[in-house]
């Protein structure tokens, strides 16, 4: 029972109705209070005596009987229906309609009676052998003051926004989620959520922070997973190496030695996009010169080749230097891979871009580059380029960064490779 209380007690919709209940109390509270400070509290007996004797004047002016003409001028001067019903007499103003006369009930000991039919105001009294009948519309709101008006609809619209900051209180942590939601979906899985409340936006929190502990702990055993593959599979590797070493220098040997290099490179290529593929793949980010950063790829991979530059002079950006140095080499090493006469490589404040003039790529093959294992020449013969892996590790690193790989290619003509930075 007190977990039930508890739950219902910290619910929103449970809040929700307090607080609606609340404020319909409070405007309510309100006008009837309001009422009774701006109206005078005799105002009902005050009324009532002033009708009484206004009726006894009008009834004094009619005569007995009755004057009709007299009733006609009453009626035009003060804008009421009148009618009279008595002995020789059944007359009425403007088609004015009786009710029923077992409606009417009279005043104490005035010698008035009242009725409310059809949302008018009936006034009833007697003169002699007749009754004489009045009908007026008249808005309880004439009875207020203009400046009573004002203060009271200010004092509704006033209650009316305490109630909607209080809604928004309630809803604030909705803010504080979504952004914490989206840091968490960038990668930064300490980001915890405190809400120092007790309802159903603390357990959505809760929920979300035991999320992202499980996710921390998922990528740090693949993590570990990925360190124990990488192990295994260099160990042996090093050990063959090592007895190629003991073989005498040939033609054999070196296509040894030549195919275990790449099966090293493939490994750690494979391995290296499993780490990237995924929002939450860890970024060892520093500011650095791109410009700089290729001018030293050129000089240690490419010395010789004939590479056009057109390098601009640009903002330092913020990069995983190992990593973006795999891709601009990657990327070079495919043109070259390509190229007929030359490669060039362009940096702007837009990106990186390396192109060819090779023969240039099918429009339908695009799309495909960047898939893993995926190759246009499908015979996969080394002369022709490796496994297929190196673009698609390459958009991998361009999208951990949040940057952008595109593609565009000319049969005849040549390939580019951009990455983009916005």
């Amino acid at each position: 029972m007190k977990k039930l209380t508890h739950k219902i007690s910290s619910s929103l919709f449970t809040r929700l109705l307090v607080i609606f209940a609340f404020t319909a109390f409070l405007i309510g509270a309100l006008f009837f209070f309001g009422t009774k400070i701006f109206l005078p509290e005799d105002l009902g007996h005050k009324t009532l005596n002033i009708l009484d004797h206004y009726v006894a004047l009008i009834k004094e002016d009619l005569g007995s009987p009755p004057d009709i003409d007299k009733a006609k001028r009453i009626v035009k001067k003060l804008g009421v229906d009148m009618s009279i019903q008595g002995p020789g007499i059944s007359w009425q103003s403007g088609g004015m309609i009786l009710p029923d006369p077992k409606r009417f009930k009279k005043h104490q000991d005035k010698e008035l009676y009242f009725c409310h039919f059809k949302k008018q105001a009936y006034l009833k009294t007697i003169s002699g052998d007749y009754e004489i009948y009045f009908k007026h519309t008249a808005p309880f709101s004439k009875f207020v003051p203009t400046y009573a008006k004002v203060i009271i609809v200010c004092l509704a619209l006033f209650i009316f926004f305490l109630s909607y900051k209080t809604v928004r209180w309630l809803f604030k942590p909705i803010e504080q989620l979504r952004m914490a939601a989206q840091k968490i979906g960038a990668g930064d899985l300490n980001q915890k959520i405190d809400l120092k409340r007790s309802d159903e936006f603390s357990e959505l929190a809760s929920s979300i922070n035991d999320m992202s502990e499980q996710i921390q702990k998922m990528l740090e055993g693949k993590k570990q997973m990925l360190l124990a593959i990488s192990h295994e599979l260099r160990t042996p590797m090093t050990r063959a190496k090592l007895a190629c070493e003991m073989l005498s220098d040939n033609n054999y040997k070196k296509s040894i030695v030549q195919d275990l290099s790449e099966m090293e490179t493939l490994i750690s290529e494979i391995l290296e996009s499993e780490r990237l593929n995924t929002k939450h793949a860890p970024l060892n980010k520093s500011i650095i010169d791109l410009k700089s950063l290729i001018l030293v790829i050129l000089e240690q991979y490419f010395k010789g080749e004939r590479i056009v530059l057109k390098l601009d002079d640009i903002d330092e950006i913020e990069v995983d230097e190992t990593r973006y140095k795999f891709l601009i080499k990657n990327l070079i090493e495919n043109a070259l891979r390509y190229k007929k006469q030359e490669v060039r490589v362009t940096l702007s404040t837009s990106g990186v871009e390396v192109s060819d003039d090779g023969i240039g790529i099918e429009p339908a093959e695009i799309p495909k580059l960047i898939e893993p294992f995926y190759r246009v020449d499908l015979s996969r013969e080394r002369k022709t380029g490796g496994y297929g892996i190196g673009l698609y590790l390459c958009h991998l690193i361009a999208t951990a960064h949040g940057h952008r790989l595109t593609i565009n290619s000319d049969i005849g003509k040549g390939t580019s490779v951009k990455v983009c930075f916005r």
